[in-house]
């Protein structure tokens, strides 16, 4: 349609060289949300829902289709289990309409699909069709099709989200760091023991003992209740600057 030397936009310049070409508002429209939700690109940490969701409906055309025998073995069990089949499809990429056509017919097909494969499975002498054929039976079973839309909904979405936080708070919050807040927390108390030491020294690379120094030197300072005194006393010390430098680097 496109094509400047063949194509029908060049054809009907021919003919009147005033025509302007303007491509299909639909097919753009397809081709950015094509872009948005399946991206190709390696390093993408895009979920790949929707990508893998297409592999999976263009790999069973193919499992299916590329072999007469495997087609008979369709065709046999509908048959059987009386149910009408609908042609399964292509996911073109060139007529990109047939997406819509090929998830119709393997969402209509689901049941005798399920046990085409199986019977393929366990009739193939061909170890490597057979593992194929596993492989997508466990894939359209588990990840194609759900029985609500809240089902669905909890799989894609509620449970990813889940355990996304779960494991950003798992290495925000893992045993190092807790430790590492906990001798802050011991150090602003004047409350330190070799261990809590040990951490900061190593985290801070501040020696042991000049850290045990400038403690034990804020602890004979006279008490009081004035903050601000506090925080200069502590300023004083670099105590206050090994908590900063805690903080920048989490």
């Amino acid at each position: 349609m496109a094509g400047k030397i063949g194509g029908v936009q060049t054809k009907c310049k021919e003919q009147n060289s005033n025509i302007k070409y303007i491509h299909c508002y639909a097919h753009c429209l397809n081709l950015a949300l094509d872009d948005s939700v399946c991206d190709k690109s390696k390093n993408s940490k895009r979920n790949k829902l929707v990508f893998n969701f297409f592999g999976i409906i263009q790999f069973t055309y193919n499992f299916i289709e590329s072999s007469a025998m495997r087609h008979a073995i369709l065709e046999k069990i509908s048959k059987d289990v009386e149910i009408k089949l609908l042609t399964l499809k292509s996911c073109s990429i060139t007529r990109w309409a047939c997406r819509a056509e090929a998830v119709k017919s393997v969402l209509n097909d689901y049941e005798v699909l399920l046990l085409a494969i199986e019977e393929i499975c366990e009739s193939s002498s061909v170890p490597e069709m057979c593992a194929k054929g596993m492989g997508l039976k466990q894939n359209i079973k588990f990840s194609i099709f759900f029985e609500t839309k809240k089902n669905e909904l909890k799989i894609t979405v509620y449970n990813q989200l889940l355990d996304e936080l779960i494991s950003g708070i798992n290495s925000r919050f893992n045993q190092e760091i807790v430790q590492l807040v906990q001798a802050v927390a011991s150090m602003i108390r004047l409350d330190t023991t070799p261990v809590m030491i040990s951490i900061l020294s190593n985290f801070a690379n501040v020696p042991v003992e000049k850290l045990q120094s400038e403690i034990k030197l804020l602890k004979y300072l006279p008490a009081t209740d004035d903050w601000q005194t506090k925080w200069i006393c502590l300023q004083k010390f670099h105590l206050i600057a090994l908590a900063i430098h805690v903080h920048e680097k989490q």
